[in-house]
């Protein structure tokens, strides 16, 4: 604790309310500044701070932050009650002056202290920053982290920012909204818009539902349930020489099941989806006999989208053990079923005792 260092730079010092008295306390005024922290991070009893031990250290081993710092205290301190209200808020809002039906937002103006209640029983207001992922405006309350870094590199990964338009109509959305004072957070960069996945729910309890596409900054398009197949009642072009057949559903399952401009990434999120596996499963590609097969949740499910398949990429697959195999209809050449999801067996390996995989074809994915 000794090591542990702590500045305070007051950068102004003006009249707050207009200069107006309060009382017996008197006029106000506000200090506005930073405070500056040197910490040791490997001090003993420290509250665990997540990858603190991957924080740039100073000359002297400690870690250094900062945060705004925003104090309305007496002029005089002795007519104060010798009492602080300290407020440490979410994103940047002071919400003490609801104790004195204030409003607005300029401190130097008489209404922003209401009717003065908290000032006339003499406290002293004090608010700090703590929260790191905010823009700066100049009149919100903000704290400046350090980046953590691996290898003198920024660390890399996936995050997750949920968007509520809190009303109805509302098409899209910037990445940074979503939140209260959601303009003044700061957005991730998103380093591979490929990888990216946007999914939506209306109600809590509702299951994700995943939409893929995006475009520039903004999520563009509204986002709704969609299937790959396109037998959902909608027109749909019957190739020519399909034979004869007796009944329109033999004659829909002629027909081409993946909808034009589905991509391979679409169809494995749907499966996946409807396999109930949670978008958070683990999800690792994987080249086998020279065909793209994907491992779900480390093999319990194996996904093969390619448009042909080889008995070679069958037996890498069976190799793996994976518990369940899904692959395309049109992926067994020349042995497509009318089944809407037929099922057929491999052994992995030549031995009797080796376990069962069952192969479910993607017939209506």
């Amino acid at each position: 604790m000794a090591r542990n260092q702590v500045r305070l730079d007051i950068e102004r010092r003006e009249p707050f309310a207009g200069g107006g008295s309060f009382g017996n306390t008197g006029p106000y005024e506000r200090l506005f500044g930073k405070a500056h922290f040197a910490i040791d991070p490997d001090e003993k009893g420290l509250p665990s701070i997540v990858d603190l031990d991957l924080v740039p250290r100073n000359a002297q081993g400690l870690v250094e932050f900062a945060a705004t710092l925003d104090i309305i205290k007496p002029v005089e301190p002795d007519r104060g009650n010798r009492r602080m209200l300290y407020e440490f808020s979410n994103r940047g809002n002071r919400g003490l002056m609801g104790f004195n039906y204030g409003r607005g937002a300029d401190m130097s103006k008489p209404e922003y202290a209401g009717d003065g209640f908290l000032m006339r029983q003499g406290y002293t207001l004090m608010w700090s920053g703590w929260q790191g992922d905010l823009i700066d405006r100049g009149d919100n309350v903000v704290a400046y982290l350090p980046f953590a870094q691996k290898e003198g590199k920024p660390l890399r990964g996936r995050v997750r920012q949920e968007f509520n338009p809190m009303a109805e109509g509302i098409l899209s959305m910037g990445v940074s909204a979503g939140a209260e004072r959601g303009q003044d957070v700061q957005p991730y960069p998103v380093l591979d818009r490929s990888t990216a996945t946007l999914t939506m729910r209306e109600y809590e309890s509702d299951p994700l539902v995943i939409h893929l596409h995006t475009e520039g900054d903004y999520w563009v398009r509204h986002v709704s349930l969609t299937h790959t197949d396109p037998r959902d009642g909608s027109d749909v072009e019957i190739p020519e020489k399909v034979g004869i057949c007796r009944s329109r559903t033999e004659l829909s399952s002629h027909v081409e099941h993946i909808r034009a401009g589905r991509t391979a990434q679409d169809l494995l999120y749907e499966i996946l989806l409807k396999s109930g596996f949670p978008l958070t499963t683990p999800v690792e590609p994987l080249q086998l006999a020279g065909k793209t097969v994907y491992s779900v949740a480390d093999g319990a499910l194996f996904l093969c989208l390619e448009q042909a398949l080889t008995l070679d990429v069958i037996r890498a697959m069976a190799e793996h053990r994976p518990e369940r195999v899904v692959c395309l209809d049109a992926g067994f050449a020349g042995k497509i079923s009318s089944r809407p999801t037929p099922r057929r067996s491999l052994r992995p390996g030549a031995s009797p005792a080796s376990r069962r995989c069952e192969v479910k074809l993607a017939n209506n994915q």
